[in-house]
C-alpha cells in the first residue's frame, strides 16, 4: 500500500473524492478513458504534492482545489481528460518528424586537432534554430550522451581529440538535439508578434493555469526561457534514447544532488543493449558559463512521465494515435470523430468534449 503523506487537508479531501470515484467506476462498466482520466488526477495530485521542494505548493494546491469543486462524475472526467490533453500529453510527442543532424559527408567541414578548437566553432551564431541550438549544447556537454557516454558522431570525424576519446571510451553515436518541453507548448514563450503566435501563447497558459503558476513572469522555471532552444530546455541524448525520451519512455529523478539525476526506464524491454549511466550529472564542459537543462522542467517531465504510465494514460493515447495513423478517411456515419477529436486536441487552446 502506498504511504501518503498529504501537506494540506484540502489535499487530502481531493485525493479521498479520487478514490471514491475510481471505485464507483471499477464497480460499474466505466469507459477505459474515464478511467484513465480520473486515475490521471489522481496520480498527478501525488506526484505534485511529493515534488513541492521543486515545482512549489501552486500545482498541488490548484488541483486539488479543481477537484474538490466539480460536483459529478462526468465533470470530473473532463477535468482528468484536460489534465491528460494539456499537460501529460504535451509532453508525449508523437509527431513522426525528426531532425537530421547535417550529414558529415554532405559539404567539407573544418578538421581541429583539440576539443577547445571545436568549442570556439560550436559557439558562433545564435540559439534561436535547432543547428545552432545544438551546437552550443554538444558544446556545454562535453560532445557526449549524459546517459550513454557516446561521443557525437559528427564532431568525432572533424576532431582527432574527440575522436581519440571515443575510440577509448563508449564510441560514437548519432546525437539529437531533446527539447524537454515541445514546440507546441513553448511557442507561447516566445515574444507574440501575430496571431498565429498568439494563438500558441494561450495553449501555453492554459497550460500554466492548470498549475496554477500564472503568469510566465510569476514562475522561475519559466520565466527566463527565450524559446524552444534555449539550452535549460535542451539535452542531447543518442537517437534511440532521445525516441525513448519524447514518448515518456525515458525521465530524469531529481536528486538531492544539484543537477544530478537518476534515469528511470520503466519498460525492460525498452533498457539499451548497451552500458549506460543510471545516475547522470550535467555540468558546462565548454568554460563558457552555458545554462544546464532546467531541474524544474525535468521535473515536470517526470511529474508526467510517471503519470502517464500509472494511470495506463500512455497506451490509451498510443492505440489513439495508431488508430488515427491507419485512418484515411473519416466515416461518413460520424464514428471517427473521437479520433478527429483526439488528432486536433493539441492544437486547442481547450480540449474539446468527449466524444461518445
Amino acid at each position: 500500500m502506498i504511504q501518503v503523506y498529504f501537506s494540506s487537508e484540502e489535499h487530502r479531501r481531493a485525493y479521498a473524492r479520487v478514490l471514491e470515484l475510481q471505485a464507483g467506476l471499477l464497480s460499474t462498466q466505466a469507459k477505459d478513458e474515464e478511467l484513465v482520466n480520473v486515475r490521471v488526477l489522481g496520480f498527478l495530485l501525488l506526484e505534485f504534492i511529493e515534488r513541492r521542494g521543486i515545482l512549489g505548493d501552486g500545482p498541488a494546491d490548484c488541483l486539488s482545489e479543481k477537484i474538490v469543486e466539480v460536483e459529478c462524475l462526468e465533470d470530473v472526467s473532463k477535468l482528468g481528460g484536460l489534465y491528460r490533453e494539456k499537460l501529460v500529453r504535451t509532453f508525449l510527442k508523437t509527431d513522426k518528424r525528426k531532425h537530421t543532424p547535417p550529414s558529415s559527408h554532405s559539404s567539407r567541414q573544418d578538421e581541429f586537432d583539440t576539443i577547445e578548437q571545436s568549442i570556439v566553432e560550436m559557439m558562433k551564431g545564435s540559439d534561436k534554430d535547432y543547428r545552432t541550438a545544438r551546437k552550443r549544447a554538444l558544446a556545454r556537454d562535453g560532445f557526449r550522451c549524459a546517459v550513454s557516454g557516446s561521443y557525437d558522431r559528427i564532431s568525432c570525424v572533424s576532431n582527432s581529440e574527440l575522436l581519440s576519446r571515443a575510440r577509448l571510451g563508449q564510441g560514437r553515436a548519432d546525437l539529437k538535439c531533446c527539447c524537454i518541453l515541445k514546440e507546441g507548448m513553448m511557442r507561447g514563450v516566445d515574444t507574440i508578434v501575430d496571431e498565429v503566435s498568439h494563438d500558441a501563447a494561450g495553449r501555453a497558459t492554459s497550460v500554466l493555469e492548470l498549475l496554477g503558476l500564472g503568469d510566465l513572469e510569476d514562475q522561475d522555471g519559466l520565466s527566463r526561457m527565450d524559446g524552444v532552444y534555449d539550452l535549460s530546455n535542451i539535452l542531447i541524448l543518442r537517437d534511440d534514447l532521445h525516441g525513448l525520451f519524447d514518448r515518456l519512455g525515458l525521465w530524469f529523478e531529481a536528486t538531492t544532488e544539484d543537477n544530478t539525476y537518476r534515469v528511470c526506464i520503466p519498460e525492460p524491454s525498452d533498457i539499451p543493449p548497451y552500458a549506460y549511466n543510471d545516475l547522470v550529472h550535467f555540468e558546462d564542459h565548454s568554460g563558457r558559463g552555458l545554462s544546464l537543462p532546467s531541474r524544474w522542467l525535468l521535473t515536470l517531465h517526470a511529474v508526467c512521465a510517471r503519470v502517464a504510465h500509472m494511470s495506463g494514460a500512455v497506451g490509451f493515447l498510443e492505440e489513439l494515435d495508431c488508430e488515427v495513423e491507419d485512418t484515411f478517411v473519416l466515416a461518413g456515419d460520424g464514428s471517427s470523430a473521437r479520433l478527429l477529436d483526439h488528432a486536433l486536441n493539441p492544437y486547442s487552446i481547450v480540449p474539446s468534449e468527449p466524444v461518445a
